[in-house]
């Protein structure tokens, strides 16, 4: 395929979702609900006993690490 064709499908694609997409705002379908909550907030609790291995498995998992940290580049999960 030449790059004129893959450039004219991919106009085409692009015009018929933006096609699409103004019928469906035009057909103005509205979601509205209300969330009401008699407690908005959690009672404390005792939690979960801490688990003595967690930190050695979660660097173990980790794809880079220095020292007791994880190496991690923002974009570079993806």
């Amino acid at each position: 395929m030449d790059k004129e064709k893959i450039l004219q499908e991919a106009k085409q694609i692009m015009d018929s979702f933006a096609d699409t997409l103004s019928k469906q705002s035009e057909s103005k379908t509205e979601l509205s609900f209300k969330l009401e909550r008699k407690i908005c907030m959690r009672e404390e609790g005792e939690g979960t006993p801490l688990n003595e291995n967690f930190k050695v498995l979660f660097l173990k998992n980790a794809r880079k690490t220095r020292g007791d940290a994880i190496v991690a580049e923002k974009g570079s999960w993806v």
